[in-house]
């Protein structure tokens, strides 16, 4: 074969338009892995976002709190927490609750109605602590119990599945 005839074969309607459409599909492969790859993943959501998750938390569970790690998979909407520890009653007392890893599951559509909607809560290697002191008060987080509720959130209800893997909990009871 000579360099015309290959010239001559390269340039025939019917090959280029083979060439153009196998580009598309190539190109449309691409993309679909791509997309795939990335809401795979798990993102991390970067310090300035941990820090406000663990001061927020903190304030609602009036308890401090520390996250290692704060990402979202994209995909299934799940939110995800390494090494997270929420503080004892006092100083002095252990950790009321250390969790390796926390995987809390949201679905996207709840945000567009703004609602925040908790679908699942997966605990791995995870230790509880409670305490009970002797004027009957437990180390359980007040949840914001202690705060008025205003406009529409006075009035809500609560559904969890909370999955445990390979954790502990131990209980103290003071003066009893």
């Amino acid at each position: 074969m000579t360099f015309t005839s290959l010239r001559t074969a390269f340039s025939h309607p019917l090959t280029q338009r083979t060439r153009v459409i196998v580009r598309r599909v190539i190109a449309t492969l691409a993309v679909a892995v791509a997309v795939v790859i990335v809401t795979a993943v798990t993102i991390d959501l970067g310090p300035s976002l941990k820090a406000q998750a663990e001061s927020q938390g903190s304030r609602f569970i009036e308890r401090p709190m520390r996250i290692g790690r704060l990402g979202v998979r994209l995909w299934s909407g799940q939110f995800e927490l390494d090494d997270l520890v929420i503080e004892g009653l006092t100083p002095q007392s252990p950790p009321f609750l250390t969790v390796k890893r926390l995987r809390v599951g949201m679905p996207w559509s709840t945000l567009f109605s703004r609602r925040i909607v908790l679908s699942s809560i997966d605990m791995d290697e995870w230790k509880m602590f409670v305490e009970q002191l002797p004027d009957g008060k437990t180390s359980f987080p007040g949840l914001g119990r202690g705060r008025p509720r205003q406009g529409r959130s006075a009035s809500r209800s609560h559904e969890w599945t909370v999955q445990r893997t390979a954790g502990a909990a131990t209980t103290r009871a003071q003066g009893t």
